[in-house]
């Protein structure tokens, strides 16, 4: 029977713990055969693993290690972390040592576990470390040992995979616990927070977002700006607006007596001087217009006089407390109301009526202006009255004529030139009738009773239409 070769590894750690190295550390061990001997190969090869510690057992990282072990006395010394990653594909090649054994990586997902697939290292855990050696074909696997933390090591490169750019340690001067518990309480926590995230109601952030309340207080210690855009303080003063140049002599000597000055453009400066009058706009004061005025469709009203040099033209009302006069046509849509007169040059034409208030009369003047003919209303008018004049002219020696109703028309005028062969005013005597045109008889026939007269003269029957118009028109009749 072949006798088994049984060889047996003695290990012996002199490392400081995986938590507190960086990128490596060594692994010291001797090698005896179970005769006795030591392991002597020229070329001895270990592959080296790290392993998750639970029972997914992942694999971590993963190198080898080809020794001259001759004349060694079976003694070796592995730098774990300085091996062949060989053929630097996959997770356990590619992952470094310190991610390896350090335990605030997170879940990893490494390509070789024995179950779940997946590892997530927990705060303090340890890890698994396994090696095969391999000599002269032969390869046997050392049992797998736990690394853990040494609690003494005298300095620690992590903690708990935190480096020392990661940590915050006690100066013993300004950081410290004490501080450190004042900035994170739970009244100054929520402070620093919103200074962080510049929502801070505390403080004016550099550049703000929004507008920016100062609740009434003063800003002060302003310094002179540089830009146009810089804040300014009350005694800043460039004498310029807008870039341009002001008088500042003019402007710094105004006093209570130069109020209703405006500030104005001289071409050269701005300077102080009096409004200019808008010559498409009547001044308040009054004045002389050189354009139209547009009313906009709007009323004059509460005028007293209105004078114009050429035409007066409204949509509207116009209304006058004295005297309406227009060089030209006065042109109105609505109707005309003036309390003195109406003075025209060519032509009035108006939409409403033309009232001519308190018996003003309406006037016609001759063609030297010197005198004229005027008419005017009663002094009491018991109802308004309205005449229509005929649509056109009448006829020669026709008279106007109302029908009682406002309405005028031409009519005949069948007036008497002579009375007796005399004219002008006149009075009937005895011997101005016939016995034919005052008796009965010469009358119409019929005694007196019938026709309404006597025998006397002093009774007069009119039978002809002519002389009653006489009688009743022209004519003072006396019967002796």
């Amino acid at each position: 029977m072949a006798r088994r070769r049984i060889w047996i590894f003695i290990f012996v750690i002199l490392c400081t713990s995986f938590e507190v190295f960086a990128a490596n550390f060594t692994y010291h061990g001797q090698i005896i055969k179970p005769n006795g001997q030591t392991v002597q190969g020229s070329s001895v090869t270990f592959n080296v693993q790290i392993l998750s510690p639970g029972a997914e057992e992942c694999v971590l990282y993963r190198e080898n290690h080809v020794i001259n072990m001759s004349n060694s006395n079976g003694i070796f010394s592995l730098l774990i972390g300085s091996g062949n990653r060989a053929p630097g594909v996959g997770y356990e090649y590619v992952n470094s040592l310190s991610d390896a054994l350090s335990n605030g990586t997170g879940m990893v997902t490494p390509d070789s576990c024995a179950a779940i697939g997946t590892y997530t290292p927990a705060t303090g855990e340890s890890r698994k470390i396994r090696i095969r050696v391999t000599e002269d074909g032969n390869t046997f696997t050392v049992p797998d040992q736990m690394i853990t933390s040494v609690p003494y090591a005298a300095s620690a490169l992590s903690i708990d995979g935190l480096n020392a750019s990661q940590i915050l340690s006690d100066d013993g001067a300004d950081l410290n616990q004490a501080n450190l518990e004042t900035v994170f309480s739970v009244t100054n926590y929520p402070i620093l927070l919103d200074l962080l995230a510049g929502t801070s109601s505390l403080y004016l952030p550099a550049t703000p977002t929004a507008a920016v309340s100062m609740n009434g207080q003063v800003i002060n210690d302003v310094a002179p700006p540089v830009l146009g855009t810089d804040a300014t303080n009350k005694n800043y003063v460039d004498a310029t607006i807008a870039g341009l140049p002001t008088d500042a002599i003019t402007l710094s000597g105004l006093t209570i007596g130069d109020a209703g000055e405006v500030l104005t453009w001289d071409g050269t400066q701005w300077t102080s001087g009096s409004p200019s009058a808008d010559p498409t706009k009547l001044p308040l004061a009054g004045g002389t217009m050189t354009g139209a005025i547009n009313m906009g469709n709007q009323d004059i009203t509460n005028a007293n006089a209105i004078s114009a040099n050429t035409n007066i033209n409204a949509t509207q009302n116009v209304s006058a407390g004295n005297d309406l006069s227009a060089g030209n046509n006065l042109n109105v849509t609505n109707s005309v109301t003036v309390g003195g007169g109406i003075g025209v040059g060519t032509g009035i034409n108006s939409g409403g009526p033309i009232r001519l208030e308190n018996q003003t009369e309406v006037r016609f003047a001759d063609l030297t202006n010197t005198n004229y003919v005027a008419l005017r209303a009663p002094a009491v008018v018991s109802a308004p009255v309205v005449l229509t004049l005929p649509n056109g002219d009448g006829a020669n020696g026709e008279v106007l004529s109302t029908n009682g109703a406002g309405q005028l028309a031409w009519v005949q005028n069948n007036s008497i030139t002579s009375v007796f062969g005399r004219t002008g005013a006149v009075v009937a005597d005895n011997g101005d009738y016939t016995a034919s045109q005052v008796t009965n008889a010469a009358a119409g026939g019929g005694d007196s009773s019938t026709r309404g007269c006597s025998s006397k003269s002093m009774c007069v029957c009119i039978t002809d239409f002519w002389l009653l118009k006489v009688l009743m028109l022209h004519l003072q009749l006396r019967v002796g």
